[in-house]
């Protein structure tokens, strides 16, 4: 009698603790840079997350409905957004996994967000977490403020990367925070009508808004300046004068004004 094989019982427990390895080693990567953002020292000012960002102006805004816009890259705090400010919490995802090919899915956006718009859908704050190339940041910015209420705010992530190696175009698998700094820039420069500072926490939370009596906070936030007098998108003038472009508030400043 033949002696039976442990080939087949060892095989499928190699490919299920493969499994639970694969999966473990995907949550730490998804959720490490928001750990990192906010006990890295390195990450200025840390101290506040960007959902803790949404849910203090949800409150302000006293606001009931929100609208996340991000990818499988970015975003990752979706639970952190407190079911007690939102009554209604929303959320759009593209650059989804597409077969074998990842990069071959949608990469702006775009037309989730035209359904949306086309729905006639707004709500009191919007935060966008975008793919970080120049074109989708630009796509859901454009959308994003146009799918916000009246008095309301759309949040906005990665506004000020630290070092320059973090803001290559083309994505990086590791730490990518790519041009959405850039983009963000170019948006609210030609904007004259809204109104916008960043909070130094968590990469750069970007907060824009239309001028209303409702953000009257703002004669406390650095004075906007002419973004077209300074060439930002070299990284060495952008760097040299990122308080004064991004209009950077503190966590304290921040939590003073708008708790």
């Amino acid at each position: 009698m033949s002696r039976p094989s442990l080939k087949t019982p060892l095989r499928k427990i190699y490919y299920g603790v493969k499994r639970w390895k694969d999966r473990w080693l995907r949550w730490r990567k998804k959720t490490r840079r928001s750990i990192a953002a906010v006990f890295d020292p390195k990450n200025r000012k840390p101290g506040l997350t960007k959902a803790d960002i949404s849910n203090i102006l949800g409150t302000h805004v006293a606001g009931s409905s929100y609208l996340e816009v991000a990818t499988r890259t970015t975003g990752h705090m979706y639970k952190a957004v407190s079911r007690e400010v939102f009554s209604s919490l929303n959320r759009i995802m593209y650059n989804m996994v597409d077969g074998d090919d990842d990069r071959s899915a949608d990469l702006t956006g775009e037309p989730q967000l035209e359904e949306l718009l086309e729905a006639g859908a707004q709500f009191d704050v919007v935060f966008v977490d975008p793919y970080h190339s120049f074109e989708a940041s630009m796509i859901n910015l454009d959308y994003g403020i146009r799918l916000v209420k009246s008095g309301g705010a759309m949040v906005v992530h990665d506004c000020n990367p630290p070092k320059k190696k973090l803001t290559t175009s083309e994505f990086q698998d590791d730490m990518w925070l790519g041009v959405t700094y850039l983009a963000f820039l170019d948006f609210v420069s030609s904007r004259p009508e809204l109104d916008y500072f960043v909070v130094d926490t968590d990469w750069g939370v970007g907060v824009v808004f239309e001028k209303t009596r409702r953000w009257s906070q703002m004669q406390d936030v650095p004075p906007r300046m002419d973004l077209s007098s300074l060439d930002y998108h070299d990284w060495r003038v952008f760097s040299n004068n990122r308080n004064e472009l991004l209009r950077l508030v503190s966590v304290e400043k921040f939590r003073r004004l708008f708790e």
